[in-house]
């Protein structure tokens, strides 16, 4: 929804694959709209932070070495 949320930073790379719905990422400063099949990797130590869009849940695969 539209409360809001954290930003969390962690050791390591984080890869997220979007399995269905919109998810909206934060990551630092920068706000990016990820869609089904859409993917991104970036430096965990960054603080970040991801809600789903148009109130409808949203699923992804998150990776984290």
């Amino acid at each position: 929804g539209d409360a809001n949320h954290n930003q969390n930073s962690h050791a390591g790379q984080e890869f997220d694959f979007v399995l269905e719905g919109e998810l909206e990422i934060t990551i630092g400063t920068k706000v990016m709209t990820l869609c089904q099949g859409d993917s991104i990797y970036f430096d965990a130590k960054v603080p970040h932070c991801m809600r789903a869009l148009e109130n409808e849940p949203a699923k992804f695969l998150c990776v984290v070495n």
